[in-house]
């Protein structure tokens, strides 16, 4: 990349001004120094994160030690060799799975670039989106899309076999329609419309969501790097109220704020381009072959695949889509199981993703170690350690004492993932009060999601079938 993207302050900011005088003397030469430049300092941000996660590594269980001491939770007599051995595990898993990672996002938030924007164009735009008995909320999704602040675009609905009143609403409103005899799952009525869209680029939302008025522009202008496939918009949770559409709305803040931006600085590309706001050029769509039908998380798939194709994916957070979420655990957890069971899919079928030096840091990291390992595995030894803990500390022979312990290793963790929930909340401007305190509630939602992963593995394996809703 160029290092005028790059909106770092002080030292840096004096590199950078010292690179751009150089690159009106020498333009090839300064593109070689700053490709040079950035994978230095991608592996320096890599290097001092693992440095400073195997020195809390190394020192932290002295420090830990010290700690309980004084806090006189070690209890007396002797305990068993597996107790320590069993804490350090669990210990490590801590810092391999937040404080390494946190310590890169930090650092890759730090590289993202600031948008590229060059003599921005206003192409011809398809919007499409597509539906299956939506008829509590598609009235305001269409109506959204029918009043957006953009000189040339066209809206195509596709209903995907719907059997309530979603088609009469969508006829009662001004967008072309496309009504499909059966439902054939979301990515097949993807592509019928993709198959009939004009548009240069197309925009894809959801009939449960709807688009802010500049939504579309924002989204055109960063087609003007020839380097970008896709673009992913900021999705935000309309109006939460209960605590668990705040949990939800700090979920997505920090997949976005802190997770997607770090994408971006790390290198390479956002990896998820979201249902309710996904913006594609219409001929990569085409080189691709559309979406693929194998997997419940189309968008997941199809992001993968501009990857491989050899296109960045950018971040544009003022493109923004607003969304319904869940309102009953029962909700929600089928929609997650749903999600989680499509990225298993989607593992499945990337597979050679993982590793391939052309897919860079996406992966060499961010599929296998933060979406597969920190995902998943992280997760399901979470939920293995609530089933086996009360015989943990039965067996230790003084449970006290080991309860004690595990309760600091808790308060430990939980206060670093409060961190990073604040970090996200303050970069979104959310930080009040209402979410402040359900971030530092946040732990019963995140062993939910956890337990939905154990059951998607399990349904996954088994193979039962599961359409999209």
């Amino acid at each position: 990349m160029h290092p005028i993207e790059y909106s770092l302050d002080g030292f840096y900011n004096r590199i950078r001004a010292g690179r751009l005088r150089s690159a009106d003397r020498n333009p090839a030469a300064s593109r070689i120094r700053s490709r040079m430049g950035d994978t230095i300092l991608r592996f320096l941000v890599i290097f001092l994160a693992g440095a400073g996660a195997v020195f809390i590594l190394v020192k932290g269980p002295e420090a830990s030690k010290i700690l309980a001491e004084t806090l006189n939770i070690t209890g007396n007599g002797p305990m068993p060799l597996w107790y320590s051995a069993t804490l350090y595990f669990f210990y490590a898993l801590f810092i391999l799975g937040a404080v390494f990672p946190a310590f890169l996002f930090i650092g890759f938030m730090s590289l993202a670039p600031a948008p590229r924007i060059r003599n921005a164009t206003f192409p011809f735009i398809t919007v499409i989106i597509p539906a299956f008995n939506e008829e509590k909320g598609i009235s305001k999704s269409l109506k959204a899309a029918a009043s957006l602040d953009y000189p040339a675009y066209e809206v195509i609905v596709v209903d995907d076999g719907s059997t309530d009143f979603t088609m009469p609403l969508i006829e009662r409103t001004p967008v072309s329609c496309i009504r499909l005899r059966k439902n054939c799952g979301k990515a097949a009525a993807l592509n019928v419309g993709i198959a009939q869209a004009k548009g240069e680029i197309i925009v894809f939302s959801d009939s449960d969501s709807w688009l802010h008025p500049q939504a579309l522009r924002y989204l055109a202008r960063r087609f003007s790097d020839p380097a970008i496939g896709a673009v992913s918009g900021k999705v935000v949770v309309d109006r939460p109220v209960s605590l668990l559409q705040r949990w939800q709305m700090i979920e997505y803040l920090f997949g976005q704020a802190v997770v997607k931006v770090a994408q971006v600085g790390s290198g390479q590309a956002v990896v998820i381009c979201p249902g309710p706001i996904a913006a594609y050029r219409r001929d990569l769509l085409m080189a691709m072959n559309g979406y693929k039908t194998r997997t419940l998380t189309e968008d997941f798939d199809a992001s993968l695949d501009v990857i491989r194709q050899g296109y960045r994916i950018a971040y544009e957070p003022q493109a923004v889509a607003f969304t319904n979420t869940p309102l009953t655990w029962r909700e929600l957890f089928g929609q997650r199981v749903r999600w989680s069971r499509g990225n298993l899919q989607v593992f499945r079928e990337q597979k050679k993703v993982f590793f391939d030096p052309a897919s860079g840091p996406v992966g060499f990291f961010w599929l296998p170690f933060y979406y597969l390992f920190i995902g998943y595995g992280c997760g399901l030894i979470e939920i293995l350690l609530l089933g086996v803990f009360p015989f943990l500390a039965y067996a230790s022979g003084q449970p006290l004492s080991f309860f004690k312990m595990a309760l600091l290793y808790f308060l430990l963790v939980e206060s670093f993932s409060l961190s990073l929930y604040l970090v996200a909340l303050v970069r979104e401007r959310q930080l009040t009060f209402s979410f402040l305190l359900a971030a530092v509630l946040i732990s019963p939602y995140r062993l939910f999601l956890s337990w939905v992963k154990c059951v998607a593995l399990g349904r996954e394996i088994r193979g039962k079938e599961s359409l999209w809703s």
